[in-house]
């Protein structure tokens, strides 16, 4: 008998999520749910919800590999804390990007989005931590779970990593890159700006269901993306500033990073189109 399996992708944001998200859409043995992120765990802390996390499951995911997407968790150690001791889960996956890449792209797409920052400095001094795997990695141990850690680029390769990392087989024989990344490599359009810029708008639940439902489509990338963004231009100061500060957490994404390329390398992408757990 197929035993049901739960892939929670932890995160952080501005690493594709988006990206695997729409490409396991195609993949038939997995299941996703409609909207990308539902905040199951941001919304049960906040008292807004008393669902419980079987029940979610069962309403957001048919097939008996789940893949459920919380990128958001990351930031919140609290959510991190309340996901780890969650029963249902069978793999935590977190996504490595270099640190500095995450807050230049973080910074960028806030800046596109009307938020102002004196300096790319400044933004990081009041993001200091926000993308700390060293931080996220000491939660999981205080409460005694594993994330499984991916390669960002690996993954924009070939999604089938997701599989090797997460102990479950893949039907595809052939790679499967993420042809179409998300709106981190574009410029975010006027209605998205102003649907940014009109932050009363994110408390209707509609409003942000629709956003994420057609987000990554073919009509919200063709139509409302221009081809390219503009060049983010940082001065060579600040980032020689931030990566000093960044010295010890770079240290630690590369251990983190060398550990899970051998990892990699060790289990090949198992082939096949049913399994038993």
């Amino acid at each position: 008998m197929k035993k049901k399996i739960t892939v929670l992708v932890i995160g952080p944001t501005r690493t594709a999520t988006t990206a695997l998200w729409q490409g396991l859409k195609g993949v038939e043995t997995v299941s996703v749910a409609r909207t990308k992120e539902n905040y199951f765990f941001g919304r049960r802390l906040a008292g807004k919800s008393n669902q419980s996390y079987d029940d979610y499951l069962s309403k957001h995911f048919a097939r008996d590999i789940r893949v459920d997407f919380e990128p958001s968790i990351f930031h919140s150690d609290d959510q991190l804390r309340e996901a780890f001791a969650t029963p249902g889960i069978d793999r935590f996956v977190g996504i490595l990007r270099p640190p500095l890449d995450l807050y230049k792209s973080a910074y960028g797409y806030n800046t596109r989005n009307g938020m102002t920052y004196d300096g790319f400095e400044a933004f990081f001094q009041k993001a200091s931590g926000y993308y700390a795997y060293s931080r996220v990695a000491a939660v999981a141990h205080d409460a005694g779970v594993s994330i499984v850690w991916l390669p960002h680029d690996a993954l924009v390769t070939d999604l089938r990593v997701l599989f090797t990392a997460a102990g479950v087989p893949c039907a595809s024989e052939s790679a499967l890159p993420l042809m179409q990344l998300n709106s981190s490599q574009k410029q975010v359009s006027a209605i998205g700006r102003v649907v940014k810029q009109a932050r009363a708008l994110k408390g209707i639940a509609l409003v942000r269901t629709v956003a994420e439902r057609v987000r990554g489509s073919w009509v919200y990338e063709k139509l409302l993306y221009s081809p390219t963004k503009p060049a983010l231009s940082i001065p060579a100061s600040e980032l020689a500033a931030v990566r000093t500060s960044l010295a010890k957490e770079e240290a630690y994404y590369q251990s983190l990073l060398l550990r899970a390329k051998t990892d990699l390398a060790d289990h090949p992408v198992q082939l096949c189109n049913s399994y038993d757990l």
